[in-house]
């Protein structure tokens, strides 16, 4: 974890199962916005059909469904809803469509 100034970047390894790689992500936080979360490795394109933004961040909820606060913990929200996105990217690396929940969104700067 590192600190910048009044925001932390934590990186970290991720592997929802034995058969699926490790995957690398990095989590950008500066304690009261919504965290920004980046699969570092292995490397993704930016797409916006498998919820990502085009600063290649991670689309994991739909804003107006959920209010983040101060106290939200990024343990209990963001860390699972990253688990649940790579799943379902190795199944869009499968099959060629996101079986996730989605909403209509914009992408974010």
């Amino acid at each position: 974890m590192q600190d910048h100034g009044e925001s932390m970047v934590c990186v970290g390894t991720l592997q929802p199962s034995d058969d699926i790689e490790p995957y690398k992500v990095e989590i950008r936080f500066n304690g009261k916005s919504t965290p920004k979360v980046f699969v570092k490795s292995p490397k993704i394109e930016y797409n916006p059909e498998i919820h990502m933004y085009s600063d290649g961040s991670l689309c994991l909820f739909y804003p107006p469904d959920f209010d983040w606060t101060e106290i939200t913990s990024v343990a209990i929200t963001i860390i699972p809803w990253i688990t649940e996105w790579i799943i379902y990217y190795e199944i869009y690396k499968i099959t060629g469509v996101w079986e996730g929940r989605a909403a209509p969104h914009l992408p974010r700067i």
